[in-house]
Formats: C-alpha cells, structure tokens, sequence
C-alpha cells in the first residue's frame, strides 16, 4: 500500500499518510478460498515482499488482516507498523519480540537477527492457514503456540483432511523450514509460485481473486 507522506509533528511525533484501501482482508475469508486462487494471490504478495526485502525492509507483521484485495484487482500489503530495517536490531529497547501471536518465525520467537525469510516463513503460515481453514499454530496457552512456532510445528498441517495438491503442499513447505537457511527467498519463492501457475495454466493476476471474494461477500 503507498505512503503518501511522512513526517514530524510541530509537538515531535512522527507520522506517515497511507492510502486508503477500499477492499477485503483474507482473514474475513480463511478456508473459503481454493488453492487455485491463493497461489495466484500469494505470489503477488511476494513480489511486494522481494521489493521491501530489496530495500532493506522487513515487514515482521504478516498476518491474513494485513493481507488486502482492493476493488480494482490489486493485491495490497499493508500495515508496515512494525517493520524494521535490516541493520536495525529485531527486538524493542526492553528486549520484546515484536509481532503477532501465530504468526511469526522461529528466529522471531527466540529474538534472532531477522532477515526476509522469517516474512517467507509467515507468508506461508497465512498460506497454510486459508488452505487448511484453522490456523497452523494453536494450542491451551501463549507459550504453547509459541513453542510450535520455534519447533515449526507442523502436525495441524499433516492432519488436515481437505485435499492440498502435492506441489502446491511442498511450496508451503519450502516456506515453512524452521531453519531460515532452508527457505526460498521471497523472490525465489514468487518464481516457484509462478512455475505451478504456468504449468497448471492458472489465470495469473488477482482479478479472478476479487471475483471469488464478491461472490463470498
């Protein structure tokens, strides 16, 4: 999503103006969506991750909220709130990892040096999550989750009952290797995407995404 403007107030607090997106988060749609379409989305989305990556920027916050279909068949990444650059440390002043409760990366958990594959790892948990329809890592209590997270746990994944084709399920693996050295970069991984659509002669672009969506709607 753009930035239009950014800057400091006349009492010292910074600000930034984004644009508005008139459109639908995934989260209002988890497990209503094939994995047809959600291949064709999360490749977009990929693309917009390898341009922040390419920058130095890394998001840290993915999560299905975050995740927009516009109106106008463009596929939004938003809330870069929390985003870091890559020289900068990962953690707050007091030492808190940042970031969504089952929706961060291993090194996120245990407050490593981040890079742009822990955006890859959580982009493929919000993958995995719309295909499965229950999120990837749950459990009783916070710790719990966040255990799986470090152990990148995948039972929930293995033991899902709806029908994920084999090649789409080993590009969610790719992306889910607890060792940040196993993973696709984003760029690599949007190419891996774009090699299933082309080979499957899926329709590439989100407008048959925003078809879906309106019919859900």
């Amino acid at each position: 999503a753009r930035i239009f403007d950014a800057g400091v107030t006349e009492r010292g607090r910074p600000y930034f103006v984004m644009e508005f997106v008139d459109g639908q988060p995934l989260s209002d749609h988890i497990g209503q969506l094939e994995w047809t379409e959600l291949n064709v989305l999360i490749h977009d989305l990929l693309d917009a991750l390898a341009h922040a990556h390419a920058r130095g920027v890394i998001h840290r916050d993915l999560k299905p909220a975050n995740l927009l279909v516009n109106a106008e068949d463009q596929v939004k990444l938003t809330d870069f709130g929390i985003a870091t650059v890559r020289s900068r440390a990962p953690t707050t002043e007091d030492g808190q990892v940042r970031g969504k409760l089952g929706y961060m990366s291993p090194e996120q958990v245990l407050g490593k040096e981040l890079s742009g594959k822990s955006d890859v790892f959580t982009l493929s948990t919000v993958l995995a999550e719309m295909l499965i329809g229950e999120p990837l890592f749950q459990g009783e209590s916070e710790l719990n989750v966040l255990l799986q997270i470090r152990d990148a746990d995948l039972r929930v994944l293995a033991r899902c009952e709806r029908r994920i084709p084999q090649d789409i399920r080993a590009l969610v693996l790719r992306g889910l290797q607890r060792d940040p050295a196993e993973r696709p970069t984003a760029g690599a991984f949007a190419d891996a995407c774009a090699e299933v659509i082309r080979r499957r002669g899926m329709g590439h672009g989100p407008d048959r995404v925003v078809r879906l969506l309106s019919q859900l709607d």
